[in-house]
This record gives structure tokens, sequence and C-alpha cells, in this order.
């Protein structure tokens, strides 16, 4: 029998398969540059490699490489100015190693530049970036920046001495801020002061200044406590007075300083205090209570309206490592009287247990209020109207439908405070009168969750 002829090109066949394979497979690596295999080390450049996936129809993956690659490069950035700073010059400017590293990565990331794509590699799958910047650059821009601002900051400190020279505490206080405010990104790296031989970390010196002012300042609330009423306001104002103990024991009135307010509990309005007059005074006038409990007010310094800054949120948080004084104020709620007018129909015929009227009742004496019987002994009216209707009956089964509204009325104005309509709360029972009786139950419940958190906590 002959041997088939096909058997040896098969299988040279198949060997030349896989030798193409692996040529294929080894022009495709070597098609990588050597920076996708392992990222460069230069000495005179901070490095950054970003690689992203593709997906079919985007073009995201070109963003999130160039992200990544910046992240590199503002991470090289940040460990060697961390490395470069001193434990001491961190203490001595008030800040933490934690909080100064996070503080230079984010501020580094914020003002990168000066970067170069040095190349680009991609394949059907992946994209990749090389970006590089030249340590010398940074140094020079880093440089320069803190120099603009020691030179900005070295003039508003020269103020604030000749300030507190004369006295004027609010205006050296400012002053402080400002020279604080241009030295903030580069607090804890040894700022050279321009103009100063015996101090040369300007950011240390300024930190030493704004704080000795501010351990020195006291805020007082003049009484601490007064009485208010929901939805009134307090029986009185309050007087805040700021001083300053100077180096010699003497106390001077601190006039001109901005206050801020901020509500540790409960809710209320109040007029903004003016600027402290030239007895160190202001006035705090608190104009309603809006929540059903006491009120702490704390009364600081407006640091940033003496730096110069909008109250936003993140200006404000520029100053929260600083100790400024501080005072607290409170409004403590007097025992609220009530008068309730109640109406409660159940199928057209008055309620005799009136479930509504009973159920608020019961939760507002646990809350605090004090129930009256006449309109002159009342602070509030509360209005309440409740009824029912017949709905439809299914296999014995009957059912009804209520409805009510309240109101809350001050005595002296008769102006509505605020009001509170509920309809077609339904419940079923043997007969329309029970189902009526069950409807008013659950209205009840309704009820005491919408005034929830108004009337009481």
């Amino acid at each position: 029998m002959k041997r088939s002829g096909t058997g040896m090109p098969s299988v040279l066949g198949a060997a030349g398969m896989i030798i193409l394979l692996l040529l294929l497979w080894q022009d495709a690596v070597c098609a990588q540059p050597s920076w996708v295999r392992q990222t460069p080390v230069d000495k005179d450049y901070y490095i950054g490699i970003g690689t992203s996936p593709k997906t079919a129809g985007s073009a995201q993956h070109i963003a999130i490489a160039r992200d990544m690659a910046m992240e590199q490069i503002a991470s090289g950035i940040a460990i060697t100015i961390t490395a470069e700073t001193s434990q001491h010059v961190l203490e001595q400017s008030g800040i933490i190693r934690e909080t100064f590293e996070y503080n230079i990565s984010s501020r580094v990331k914020r003002e990168l530049e000066g970067y170069e794509l040095v190349d680009l590699w991609e394949n059907n799958e992946e994209y990749w970036v090389y970006y590089r910047l030249s340590k010398t650059s940074y140094r020079m821009m880093l440089d320069n920046r803190k120099g603009v601002a020691a030179l900005q900051a070295s003039k508003y400190r020269e103020q604030a001495e000749r300030a507190l020279a004369r006295e004027e505490i609010a205006s050296a206080l400012g002053y402080y801020l400002r020279a604080f405010r241009e030295i903030a990104p580069y607090r804890g790296m040894a700022l050279r002061d321009p103009d100063s031989r015996t101090n040369p970390h300007l950011d240390v010196t300024v930190y030493s200044g704004l704080s000795n002012i501010l351990s020195s300042m006291r805020i007082h609330a003049n009484p601490s406590v007064v009485i208010g009423k929901l939805f009134l306001g307090a029986e009185e104002p309050i007087t805040l007075s700021v001083s300053f103990l100077a180096a010699e024991g003497d106390t001077i009135p601190v006039n001109n300083l901005p206050v801020r307010l901020t509500t540790q509990t409960g809710d209320c309005r109040f007029v903004p205090p003016l600027p402290t007059n030239n007895e160190g005074n202001t006035s705090l006038t608190i104009t309603r209570v809006n929540s059903p409990s006491n009120v702490h007010l704390k009364v600081i310094p407006d640091l940033a309206a003496l730096a110069g800054l909008e109250p936003v949120e993140s200006e404000q948080s520029l100053f929260t490592g600083l100790n400024s004084p501080a005072a607290i104020a409170t409004v403590e709620l007097q025992p609220l009287r009530i008068l309730i007018v109640a109406s409660e129909y159940n199928l057209d015929q008055p309620d005799r247990r009136i479930v509504v009227t009973r159920t608020l009742s019961q939760q507002l004496m646990s809350a605090g209020w004090s129930l009256v019987s006449s309109a002159m002994d009342a602070d509030y009216l509360l209005y309440i109207n409740a009824s029912t209707r017949a709905g439809t009956e299914r296999q014995g089964i009957h059912t009804a439908f209520a409805s009510g509204s309240i109101e809350l009325s001050d005595v002296y104005s008769m102006d509505a405070i605020f009001s509170k309509n509920i309809a077609e709360v339904n419940a079923g029972g043997s007969d329309y009168t029970l189902a009526g009786e069950k409807a008013l139950e659950r209205l009840a419940e309704k009820l005491l969750e919408e005034l929830q958190g108004t009337l009481w906590e």
C-alpha cells in the first residue's frame, strides 16, 4: 500500500505557522518603545508615563493617559519638595506634615505647567504617552512665584507691625491675614523674607504674628443667654464685646472688627452685626427662631472679610488651622402657650372623640408647649379642621375618607405662620362611622409626621 504524500507538508505547514506567529509577536514587542516597558529615570527631568485602554468610538483614552502622566510628574515634585522641608520650620509655620504634603500635592497638580510631550505609542487596544518636565525649569518657576509672594507678604507684614504699634488691632490683624493669604501655598517651605535678616523665614514670622494677635483677643457675649420664643425673636439684643490684651497687661477695645456667626445647634434669623465700634462693641439681634429647640450661635472674627476674601467655604478653609477667639450666644426657648380652636366632624356629625385634637394636644404637651383656654393667655392659635365622608361598601367592608387642615397664627398679629392640608386619608370598618373614626386616626398620624421638626423635634 502506498503512503499518502500529504503528511510531511502538513507538518511543515503547521511549523511554519508557529514560526510566523512567533515572528509577528517579536515584531509587536519590538515595536513597543522601551519607556512603555519600563519608566525611564532621568536626573534632570520629572518623568510621567500614562496609559489607558481604548474604547471604540471614544477619545477619552487620550485625556486619561495624559492625566495619569501629570499625576506622576506632580507626585515626583511633591516628593522632592517634602524631602527638602524641615520639620522644625513646618512646626513653627503652624502646619503639620500630613497637611503640608496634601497641600503641596494638590497645589502642584493645579499649577503644573512647562511640561513637554516626548513620545506616544498606541496599538489597537492601548494608548501610551510620555511626558517630562525639566527640574531646573520647575525650580526656577517655583522660586519666582515664592519670591513674588514673599515680596507682597513682607509689605503686608510691615504694615501689620506698624498698625499694631498704633494699637489698631483689627487693622493689624487684617494685614497679617493678607500676608498669610499670599504665602499660604508656600507655608512650611522656609520662605525667605526679603526685608529681614534676623527672621529669614517669612512664613514663620507671619504665622507667629498672626497667632499672637488671635491668642490675645477675647470675645464676650452679654448676656450670653437670652430668652426667645419659637417663630418669634429674642426678648433682648446681645452685646458682643471684643478686646485685646496687650503685652503690658492693658486691655484695649478692638474697634472696626467684622464678626461672623455660625449656627452650632438650632436655627434662627438675625440681623448681621455691624463691625465693632470705638468701644469694641456691636449688637446681635435675633429676629426669629425657626427651630423648636434652643439655638447656639458661635461668634468669631470674620477673618475672610479682614483678608479681603468673599465669605465662601473654599476661602474660609484657608484659615481653618488658626485658633480664633470665640464666644457662644444662646437663645433659650421659653415654654410656649397655645390655644387650640378645633372643629372635627365624622360623616357630618360632631366627633366627640376629637381624635385629631387630642393626638396633637398630647404631642404638644410632651414637647413642652402649654395649652391654655383663653386667647389672652396664648402666644399662638392653632386652628384644626377635620372631617370625613363616606366611601363605598363591598362585602360588608365600609370605607371612609378623612381630610383636614391646621393653621398656626401669631395671637398678636394674627398672621398665619404656617398651614398644612392633608386630603383623602382612607380607612375601612364594619360600618361607615367606624371607618370614619379610623380615617380620622390615620389623619392625626399623618399630621404628626408633617409637624415633626416644626413644632417639636
